[in-house]
Formats: structure tokens, sequence, C-alpha cells
């Protein structure tokens, strides 16, 4: 068992705002695992242990629990004027590796959010995996009640010592946004064809609507090519062809992306990288963070040194 706390002063010109936070953390019999931190700002009107519209505060509870081959976990969140500018909670949405998935991410509102997620996977014989995940959250705003849900499966099957295949299905929708019916599928096949040398197949496809003036079908396609040599290069290739109008000329029905990515990693500490071609921006997740990618066409040089 494992109990600890933490107080927080922020100040500005004028005044200071004070928070504590109380978490604890505990490995119990059965192979589970829990993990619990509440947070709260002192003063005012807020009350010890209220979680509700009227204090502010951030809850988070976690669950999991592994058993020979099956593993569950179980998180939930409640957050309330909690956008504090330098803090993130977790969000409790599923983060994909999946280029059209990834960039559908729900962002977290901490002004007012509330939620869950729940997953679930199997590991089967020879290295095989099922993974299913389920997340919700809610957010009340100005008045309104925004809902986002996604459910998702995933399949890992290995054809072989050293090729294996993932096909996934992803259903969701996020009123605040007007989504509706966003769903995806894809595949992504990688191979190892020596010691060194291996290459990745990625396709993905998704359409919803788009509840705005008029109800518009959206449609997205993504194919994606990459080639690796252990340890230090990979290059490769990402086509995308939609129609949402955000991102495509008025004179056009549909716009497409081309692009090439070759990236080396010249010592341990040090990445250079290239792009060329034409990118399409949006979302972008990673760790929990979510951030705006802008739209880019020419040729991009990037060296990334952790010194």
């Amino acid at each position: 068992y494992t109990l600890s706390g933490s107080y927080l002063r922020d100040n500005s010109e004028d005044h200071y705002d004070e928070y504590g936070s109380l978490a604890i953390e505990a490995a119990l019999p059965y192979d589970l695992q829990i993990y619990s931190e509440f947070a709260r700002q002192f003063g005012g009107d807020n009350k010890l242990l209220d979680i509700s519209d009227n204090t502010a505060h951030a809850l988070y509870l976690g669950a999991n629990w592994l058993y020979d081959a099956v593993g569950m976990s179980f998180e939930y969140k409640s957050y309330n004027e909690f956008m504090l500018g330098y803090n993130d909670p977790p969000p409790l949405v599923k983060e994909h590796q999946y280029l059209l998935l990834n960039r559908s991410t729900h962002r977290i509102i901490p002004e007012n959010e509330s939620g869950w997620q729940a997953e679930f996977f199997y590991t089967m014989d020879k290295g095989h995996v099922l993974n299913v995940n389920f997340s919700e959250s809610i957010n009340d705003l100005y008045g309104s009640r925004y809902v986002f849900q996604e459910q998702f499966i995933e399949a890992n099957y290995y054809l072989s010592p050293t090729t294996n295949i993932k096909v996934f299905f992803d259903h969701s929708f996020e009123t605040l946004l007007s989504i509706d019916k966003r769903y995806t599928i894809g595949s992504f096949l990688q191979t190892e064809f020596s010691d060194i040398w291996s290459m990745a197949f990625d396709l993905e496809y998704q359409q919803f609507n788009l509840n705005v003036s008029d109800i518009q079908k959206i449609k997205n396609y993504v194919a994606i090519v990459t080639v690796s040599r252990a340890p230090d290069l990979s290059f490769g290739f990402v086509l995308e062809r939609s129609n949402d109008k955000a991102d495509i000329s008025q004179d056009k029905e549909q716009e497409y992306w081309l692009g090439g990515n070759l990236s080396y990693q010249f010592s341990q500490v040090h990445l250079i990288s290239m792009f060329a071609g034409k990118r399409r921006g949006g979302n972008a997740c990673s760790s929990g963070i979510c951030y705006e990618i802008l739209p880019f066409e020419g040729i991009e040089l990037r060296i990334t040194s952790n010194l």
C-alpha cells in the first residue's frame, strides 16, 4: 500500500489559489491493483469530499486485474473547474496507433467532464491477442450536455513467427463536434524478412455524419507503407484521401495528400528526419496530450537531440 499527498499554490498578480491532493495505490489479492487520486481547491464554498458541479475538483479511480491469459481494467473520472492551463488529467480514452483513430481522439475538457473507460484483452496460443475497449465522456457546458462514446475491437494474429496482422473495428460519436455514426475499419500487416529489415502496410477507412447546417457524409482513406532497418533507419509513404470540406479546396469534391518520410538515428541522442510532399493537418494525440498539426506542403528537415 502507498499513500501520498501534494500541495499546490498558484499565484497570480492579485490573488492566489491553493490545491491539495491525496492518492492511494494498493496491490490486493488475486492480482488486483488499484489506484485512486482526489484533488480539490481549498477555500470558498468547496466541500471536503464533494464531487458535484459545485466544487472545483478532480477525481480519478483505476483498477487492473490480470489472471493467466485474461486482463481487464476499469477507470472513472470526474473533473470540474480543473482546467488550470498546466495540468493534464488522465483522459480515459483509448490512445490509438492508427492514424485515423488517433486523429479522432476525444480531447478532454477538465472544466467539466465525467466518464469511464473499460478494457479487456485475451492472449491466445502463439501470441494471438484480442483487445476490446469501451469509453464514454460527458461534458456539461453552458447549460448543454455533450456525450462522447467509443467502442473498439482489435485482433492481432500471427501468420508466422515473423509476420503478424492486426484488424480493427471502431464505432464512436461526439455530440460536441456534431459527429455521429463514425465507423472506422482497418488492417495492419507487419513482416520481418531478415534479422534487421522489416516492412509494414497500414490500410484504414472511416466514414461519419457531420451534422451541421446539413448532414454531410465524410469519408477518409489512408494507406501507409513503411520499411525499417533495425535499429536506426526507416522510410515510407503516406497517402490520404478525403471529401471533408474543412480540409479541401472549395472547387474540389475530394483531396489527396501524398508524402514521404525518412528518419535516421545516427546516435543514441540524435535523430534526423525528413518529410517531403503534402501532409494533412488535424488532431494528434500522444501520451494523453492532444495538439493540432497544421497542413504542410514542401520539404521539412528536423533534427532532434536529447541532451
